[in-house]
């Protein structure tokens, strides 16, 4: 009888135990308090956000106030878990959806205590969040925010820190405001369009490459090269189009300048001797003029693009391909069609398409 009794009270005795450590399973919880728009953003309103932090079952831990029951510290976490964190950012920031779309990823929030003197405790916040703009295909990333704020509370419930993480939240969010006002105008990735112009590309002086100019047409002085060994060709040029940007950012808005450039270089121009006549000539001059005219349309091109800040030297680039391709095609189309100017029926066809588009296109 004896030994039956030793062993209920025994049991007695470790039940409260289990009943506490059962109690810190669930996580003490935090409602967050939304009042009034803290945040009135002018240059963009948080489309996404996105809640990103390695733990979403617990914010952190904090510890017991002087005189509690257990001396370890005890998880905590928002009331609503992440969909109340992600509802408390976007009720305390404005939203005007003709601005710029930003989303917001939180990859740290945490808060972590430890006791102080006096039965006080002591502890800190660290908060770290990104924002990137929506991108046409992907999203172009801005900037972060990073920072610790420590703290210093009397004994209390977990409610007690809502009014620091309610701040530390609302200042990442301020300080990203602060930041966009402050390059919204300037800053190439805040852009929100793309103004295209176009000028010709000229040098001072002529050296060794020849830019196209209507009152500038080769003659057989230009030709350096040595020929060909065993070329059936009597002359050839080889000419190129391209092309230089430029850019400026200023009031919201990227300002891409296009030189354009259709050329020849002299060292790559070569003419059999004997063979230096005008018809012959014509046909090679007919060739940097074919160039001229694609570059025309490179330029045509690009003006039906709508381009977007994001996206611009992609569209750039790929209409600058397909000129290159357009450029390679009609060459050998010309040549094919004039027999390297040996059908003379062929090469004033091509003569008069030629000087009709350039004539068209005002370049002559």
């Amino acid at each position: 009888m004896i030994k039956k009794l030793s062993i209920l009270v025994g049991y007695l005795m470790q039940l409260p135990v289990f009943f506490a450590v059962a109690q810190q399973q669930n996580p003490a919880l935090i409602e967050l308090r939304s009042t009034a728009v803290t945040v009135k953003p002018t240059e963009f309103y948080l489309k996404e956000i996105n809640d990103e932090r390695k733990n979403k079952a617990a914010l952190g831990r904090m510890q017991l106030y002087k005189g509690g029951p257990f001396t370890s510290s005890y998880a905590i976490n928002f009331k609503g878990g992440s969909a109340a964190l992600i509802s408390f950012i976007k009720n305390n920031t404005g939203a005007n959806y003709k601005l710029r779309p930003v989303i917001l990823t939180i990859n740290e929030l945490s808060v972590n205590e430890e006791p102080a003197v006096n039965g006080a405790v002591k502890g800190s916040v660290k908060i770290t969040l990104a924002f990137a703009l929506e991108g046409t295909y992907v999203p172009v990333k801005l900037t972060s925010y990073n920072t610790t704020t420590t703290y210093q509370r009397p004994a209390g419930p977990a409610q007690y820190i809502e009014p620091i993480l309610n701040k530390a939240i609302t200042n990442g969010v301020s300080f990203f405001d602060n930041w966009v006002n402050s390059q919204a105008d300037t800053n190439i990735k805040l852009a929100r369009k793309v103004n295209l112009s176009f000028t010709d590309y000229d040098e001072n002086g002529e050296g060794d490459t020849i830019y196209y100019k209507v009152d500038r047409p080769l003659k057989w002085d230009d030709f350096k090269a040595k020929p060909l060994r065993g070329s059936t060709k009597g002359a050839e040029i080889f000419s190129y189009i391209g092309y230089d940007q430029s850019v400026d950012v200023r009031n919201s808005t990227i300002f891409l300048s296009i030189a354009l450039k259709s050329w020849v270089a002299k060292s790559a121009c070569w003419v059999l001797p004997g063979m230096q006549t005008d018809y012959a000539l014509n046909h090679e001059q007919r060739h940097f003029d074919i160039t001229r005219l694609v570059t025309g349309h490179f330029k045509n091109r690009l003006k039906t693009i709508t381009m977007a800040p994001d996206t611009y030297e992609g569209e750039l680039n790929t209409a600058y391909l397909d000129a290159l391709r357009e450029l390679v095609s009609m060459q050998k189309q010309y040549d094919n069609e004039t027999s390297h100017s040996g059908n003379v029926t062929a090469q004033e066809q091509w003569n008069n398409r030629i000087d009709k588009e350039l004539t068209a296109s005002g370049i002559k």
